[in-house]
């Protein structure tokens, strides 16, 4: 009877894969997504280039010159685009790590696919809607600025040859951020099914009451409590492969979006300017808002459990190795300390949120006035 509630029949059902580029390009090697990879990172070098191009040599053009907001706006963004190129360099040359963390995946979820497959289905649906919105915000905002862009200029067959380039680059570059995007969430994802999977075992334990006494609960115990094991010594794999990725994600877009709040305060911009800009801050902050649910999300579902052990101590059992399991897991969860990192130094949790809403809305009061 008990067996039933901790296992389900695996014969026939297959495991699910990934369905991102970079997924794809560093797990299965496929020329096609190694390609796309490498081509999403070239667009950014030369985005990355090309901003450096446009301040050299347009410096006296009203395109950029209307504040020192924008001129800064650019040299940010260029910079970040060679960080970014760097992020994906990394992500095949770290591809050991990656690949490692999507077995050692696979292995936990051998003991119940059927569980994590139902849960990571169920979250693609709503990942492939936000991806989706996301996307289409980025046409959005980069078709504003290229019809804003080509008002602006001479229509010579160079301007208009440079302006189709940077337009396909920049098409390029959104579905590169797309796609970063939908890597990092879909990891984070794969890690909540096997907590998912921990509070389904942990829930079906309260049948330990109608099971005869001669049943094994400690070490049905020390099973979940290694798969606890397991799951940490995941996320720490994963955060290890995406924390210059993560440190980099959170420096820029921090700052990238206060440029932008800045920009709402010039008295230079026209009602449609004005929109968009509106339309930009709050889609640049949703970029940092969807990444951080997800990522304090791991830290959140690692820490829900310990109500759930605790109650395990309520039950009639009082054999000193099933009380020793228990006090086992309490301790291991109670140190809060599971979760990913900021640079490595201390974990994305929900006082970090705060952190950096704080940090954020100091930074924004004091921005208009230094420009």
């Amino acid at each position: 009877m008990y067996s039933l509630a901790f296992q389900h029949k695996t014969r026939g059902h297959q495991f699910i894969k990934p369905l991102n580029i970079f997924a794809k390009s560093i797990i299965f090697k496929s020329r096609f997504h190694q390609a796309a990879h490498l081509i999403i990172l070239v667009a950014f070098v030369t985005r990355g280039l090309f901003g450096i191009y446009i301040l050299l040599t347009d410096s006296q053009s009203t395109t950029i010159s209307q504040t020192h907001v924008v001129k800064w706006l650019i040299v940010w963004r260029s910079v970040y685009s060679f960080i970014f190129a760097l992020s994906l360099a990394q992500f095949s040359v770290k591809s050991h790590l990656y690949k490692r963390f999507f077995q050692n995946w696979q292995e936990i979820i051998r003991q119940n696919p059927l569980i994590a497959n139902n849960f990571i289905i169920k979250k693609r649906k709503a990942l492939t809607i936000i991806i989706i919105t996301l996307f289409v915000y980025e046409l959005l905002t980069v078709t504003y600025d290229f019809i804003a862009l080509e008002n602006s200029s001479p229509s010579t067959r160079i301007d208009i040859l440079k302006q189709t380039l940077q337009y396909t680059f920049t098409i390029i570059i959104s579905t590169g951020w797309a796609a970063y995007i939908h890597f990092l969430v879909e990891s984070c994802i794969y890690l909540q099914s096997t907590f998912k999977m921990i509070n389904y075992y942990l829930k079906n334990f309260e049948l330990i009451k109608l099971l005869p006494s001669k049943f094994n609960a400690s070490h049905k115990i020390r099973s979940i409590r290694r798969l606890y094991a397991q799951s940490v010594e995941l996320i720490d794999l994963i955060d290890t492969f995406l924390s210059f990725t993560i440190f980099g994600f959170y420096i820029y877009f921090t700052v990238y979006c206060l440029f932008i709040f800045s920009l709402l305060f010039s008295s230079s911009k026209t009602t449609a300017d004005l929109i968009m800009s509106i339309i930009k801050c709050i889609g640049e902050s949703s970029y940092i808002i969807i990444v951080t649910y997800y990522l304090v999300h791991i830290h959140t579902q690692a820490t829900q459990i310990f109500d759930k052990v605790y109650n395990l101590t309520l039950t009639k059992l009082a054999e000193y190795e099933y009380t020793n399991e228990i006090n086992l897991f309490l301790v291991r969860v109670n140190q809060q300390d599971v979760g990913f990192k900021f640079a490595r130094l201390f974990v994305i949790k929900p006082s970090f949120v705060s952190s950096l809403a704080t940090v954020s809305l100091t930074l924004a009061l004091t921005i208009p006035n230094v420009f």
